[in-house]
């Protein structure tokens, strides 16, 4: 299965909250986690047009963090 198998599941599937959608039409980004790394990998942000979707994914990380799902953190902003 993979990336490619759950896009073309998600291109099939009509969007509950889109009528005539599917749920691949709605989405903006997709990052695949588990494409990482180790656990001392970092990822770093060198563009400015990404920056709002890279401090919302440390934003997200620190939740996580806060609630004991993830350990560490590998989300840093270079500018």
């Amino acid at each position: 299965y993979g990336s490619r198998h759950l896009a073309g599941s998600w291109e099939r599937q009509v969007d509950p909250f889109r009528p005539g959608k599917t749920r691949l039409d709605g989405m903006r980004l997709l990052i695949l986690l588990d494409l990482i790394g180790g656990s001392r990998s970092s990822i770093v942000s060198h563009h400015r047009q990404a920056e709002v979707v890279f401090r919302r994914m440390q934003h997200v990380e620190q939740s996580l963090r806060r609630g004991g799902v993830v350990g560490g953190g590998v989300f840093s902003l270079c500018a």
